[in-house]
């Protein structure tokens, strides 16, 4: 992969193995320039806690969603959903730094 800052600044990356690419290289003109090294840079660990921070909390939205069908059915909210919610908590909250990824989602309660 090649990348070029055209001169409004923005960035163009080209593949020449990717067939589509080919026509965004013969459309660089005078003023791109070619960047050299790894670009983007690759997120900072901070920045991909706060990704997963980010994944956590729409995944802690939808264990909600769960918890009410469960109301609604009259079941009793399973344990493993509970386990579920309480580490997504943790990724959401900062108290598991630790962790790269989402927990598994459980199955959906039968009967909801």
């Amino acid at each position: 992969m090649k990348y070029f800052k055209d001169p409004q600044g923005a960035i163009h990356g080209f593949d020449e193995n990717h067939p589509g690419d080919v026509t965004l290289m013969c459309q660089i003109a005078t003023g791109w320039t070619g960047i050299t090294g790894s670009w983007p840079e690759p997120p900072t660990p901070a920045q991909l806690h706060r990704q997963l921070q980010a994944q956590a909390q729409a995944a802690l939205d939808k264990t909600d969603l769960v918890a009410f069908r469960c109301f609604k059915a009259g079941i009793a909210y399973p344990p493993e959903w509970q386990a579920h919610t309480l580490a997504l908590r943790a990724i959401v909250s900062g108290a598991d730094i630790g962790s790269t990824s989402l927990p598994p989602q459980p199955a959906y309660p039968a009967g909801t």
